[in-house]
């Protein structure tokens, strides 16, 4: 089976891994996928490892002239460096994907991420099966365009995969005369790693006496920076034993709120990030990790994961602390709730609680019984929801089609 997967993200997020594995399970399956990316960055390079074949965003006009969706990407031909705005953007990757389809006459079109170019595409595409994944940031609301887009995929695909029930469940109720199928497919990953001790550039104590707070921010996820920055303010003062790791993209030179209280965060003024180290002196008790590939050891070596995300499509980090059997915080919302149980296998708390947040992380640090209690009921669950071999076998059902 030929697939023409459409993928639209640089980085080696939640999504680009969760397509990894995908990968992995339908090229092992003696499936062909093809992933239509931007072009050779750090997610592409993880798929071409994962077993897919990579094209990318480029595409020949008259006068051989090649337009790049991205200035940071000197090639052949002439490059039209000013960034693209988002309409221009869609319209480009939307005739792209259609070229590539024109070209390869796949069997399969895999719309991941569910962006809008992809959605035009489905209604458009007449003899080609497709497969549609639903992300949860695609139904806040805020995006009536993506919406709409969002039930176009929904008429006109014949498979449908969300990663919990809590983002297919708008669409189940609609009424119309054509149904996809429908698979709930979350993200998961293999537990297996290399276990090496935690090792931290200019911190020369021993690790061994201190508590390893960390945090997997997202560029997108403000909100969640906010209470993490303030959780580390009001613990530093609680405590002189605790290292903080803030891990994934982040901006230092943005500025950001801090709450002393339970003040909602717009009451707050903003602050640089570099003030707000400096006044708080977190030398050698915060740092700043950026993007990492050893994501499991990293949680097998903290003490407690935090995961206060306002967007309820930030769970990938929970599924990854529970493969490790490290305790987790996180925020209360609806996807989490899916799988969480408050105060078993893991701990809930409003985004814009900073005490709740605070009494919650004193507890599982200063209990240890409770603290391994937490983890390894996480454990169960990542055995009972997130298990590799059984989402392995619910994706080569999704894709199976007549074979």
């Amino acid at each position: 089976m030929k697939i023409l997967a459409i993928h639209s993200t640089w980085q080696r997020t939640g999504s680009t891994l969760n397509l990894g594995f995908i990968t992995n399970v339908l090229v092992k399956g003696g499936d062909t996928l093809y992933i239509l990316n931007r072009y050779k960055e750090p997610s592409s390079v993880y798929l071409e490892e994962c077993g897919a074949k990579l094209l990318y965003f480029n595409f020949p006009l008259k006068m051989n002239t090649t337009i790049y969706l991205e200035k940071s990407n000197p090639s052949i031909g002439k490059i039209i460096k000013q960034n693209f705005k988002e309409p221009f953007r869609f319209i480009i990757g939307f005739f792209l994907a259609l070229h590539y389809i024109n070209k390869l006459k796949p069997d399969i079109l895999f719309l991941v991420d569910s962006t809008f170019p992809q959605c035009l595409l489905a209604g458009r595409i007449k003899k080609i099966k497709i497969v549609g994944e639903i992300q949860a940031e695609l139904i806040q609301g805020k995006w009536g365009l993506r919406r709409k887009a969002l039930v176009s995929i929904y008429n006109k695909c014949d498979v449908l995969l969300g990663i919990t029930n809590y983002i297919i469940s708008p669409f189940q109720n609609k009424t119309t005369k054509h149904k996809p199928k429908i698979y709930i497919i979350p993200n998961t990953i293999e537990s297996d790693f290399e276990k090496q001790s935690l090792v931290l550039d200019g911190f020369d104590k021993p690790i061994k006496d201190y508590k390893i707070i960390s945090f997997f921010g997202g560029s997108d996820e403000k909100k969640g920076i906010n209470l993490f920055l303030s959780i580390v303010q009001r613990m530093n003062i609680i405590k002189n034993n605790l290292i903080f790791l803030l891990i994934g993209p982040f901006d230092v030179q943005a500025k950001y709120v801090i709450m002393d209280n339970d003040l909602v965060a717009k009451k707050r003024k903003a602050v640089s990030f570099y003030d707000y180290y400096e006044k708080n002196k977190l030398s050698n008790k915060l740092f700043l990790l950026q993007e990492r590939d050893d994501i499991l050891n990293l949680m097998n070596n903290s003490d407690v994961v935090l995961v206060p995300y306002s967007l309820p499509h930030f769970a990938r980090p929970i599924i990854e602390a529970f493969s490790v059997k490290t305790p987790v915080i996180a925020s209360d919302n609806d996807f989490n709730k899916e799988f969480i149980q408050s105060g078993e296998n893991a701990i809930l708390n409003k985004c814009d609680n900073l005490d709740a947040w605070i009494e919650s992380l004193l507890n599982i640090i200063d209990d240890e019984e409770l603290a391994r209690t937490i983890g390894n009921n996480g454990f169960k669950t990542y055995l009972e929801h997130f298990n590799p071999q059984n989402i392995s076998n619910k994706i080569k059902e999704a894709f199976s089609f007549d074979k």
